[in-house]
């Protein structure tokens, strides 16, 4: 994927409207937010591909088509805590460069000078 592509998929998923997660089943914001977030999965994966449900009742545990997997979400509606939809073509890019180097040097990964210095000593 081009970083033009990337960029744009991570521009459309922050822009994408979310509340319609937590409205009621089959209000026109529910059916509405079904049919996007469905656009934004077609986009990312091929025809046949399978993918997690994110659903209520499946929980991103179970493998469906994309067909079944839309089904549910008219029928069950999306898991209320899944709002980074990572699972589904959404870039992780953004969390994983803000924290990388703070969290490295937390764990000691950039303390070099202590392991040369236990390899000499050994």
């Amino acid at each position: 994927m081009s970083p033009c592509r990337a960029a744009s998929g991570l521009l459309q998923s922050v822009l994408m409207d979310r509340s319609w997660i937590n409205t009621r089943l089959f209000s026109k914001a529910h059916l509405d937010g079904v049919s996007e977030f469905m656009k934004f999965v077609f986009e990312r994966f091929d025809e046949n591909a399978e993918i997690l449900c994110p659903c209520r009742k499946c929980l991103n545990q179970v493998c469906l088509d994309k067909g079944h997997v839309e089904d549910h979400l008219y029928i069950h509606g999306m898991a209320s805590t899944y709002t980074r939809w990572i699972n589904h073509g959404e870039p992780l890019e953004g969390i994983i460069t803000e924290n990388r180097s703070h969290s490295d040097e937390q764990l000691g990964f950039n303390d070099d000078v202590g392991l040369n210095q236990d390899v000499e000593d050994a």
